[in-house]
């Protein structure tokens, strides 16, 4: 599979040092003890962090290189974090609306299109309410319609479930695996259920460098590291020993 995109990053305040490419449609969990890496990981992909040294591309475009670095609104990618950080001001539908308008559609095709999302993920009946007058899992929701509603090249997620009530996460989990499909993501989770359900392949970052790579199935059965045991709950065997 040729990779979308393409990240070799040096980031030495923080010790990280990651080579790593993803394909097209692919969507990868990134897991780790904290303090690993993960959000540099994130941040390094969506251009709110430039690398010391090394590229960052996308289908070969470099984004972030020496004499390089394309910031954040001028890339097409999406952040979804913990916090869905919505517009208080404005109500949900121009809230989903507001990404699709800043990217030149015209009024009334972005809020087709914002309308579209909220009835996919089930929360069109409050198009006009505002923040405030949601739940966590309902604001949720409109965070995530919002990050889809612009075709983005790359969804990153950061723990989007972390703080939402345990009793909403099962639907919005399901929800969220089906808008994935096809996309190409970047999960970073503390959830082994995340991983699961919604990644084709797992990498693992310990220290800030890649410990493990490869796909769920596959290196859940036999993690290589002890971090990774602990994650999945199964004993660490050490290379070499019965």
């Amino acid at each position: 599979m040729a990779d979308r995109l393409r990240l070799d990053a040096t980031v030495s305040a923080r010790h990280f040092e990651v080579g790593l490419g993803v394909g097209e449609g692919e969507t990868v969990a990134i897991v780790g003890p904290n303090g690993a890496g993960k959000s540099t990981l994130l941040q390094l992909v969506a251009g709110t962090l430039r690398p010391d040294s090394g590229e960052i591309s996308l289908h070969g475009e470099l984004l972030s290189g020496p004499g390089l670095h394309i910031p954040p609104h001028r890339r097409r990618f999406a952040y979804v974090e913990q916090r869905s950080l919505l517009f208080p001001h404005l109500d949900v539908l121009d809230n989903v609306a507001f990404g699709p308008r800043s990217r030149g559609a015209s009024k009334a095709a972005a809020r087709q299109r914002a309308m579209d999302e909220l009835s996919i993920l089930g929360v069109a009946e409050l198009a006009k309410c505002r923040p405030a007058q949601l739940s966590g899992g309902q604001a949720q929701r409109v965070a995530i319609a919002r990050a889809l509603a612009i075709d983005p090249q790359i969804l990153l997620l950061d723990e989007p479930f972390a703080a939402l009530d345990v009793s909403v996460t099962p639907q919005l989990r399901r929800l969220l695996r089906d808008r994935l499909s096809e996309r190409t993501a970047l999960l970073v989770t503390h959830d082994l259920l995340d991983v699961m359900t919604l990644a084709d392949r797992l990498i693992v970052i310990e220290g800030g460098r890649v410990a493990a790579d490869g796909p769920v199935d596959a290196i859940c059965a036999a993690p290589p590291t002890q971090f990774l045991a602990d994650f999945v709950g199964v004993s660490h065997q050490v290379s070499g020993m019965p």
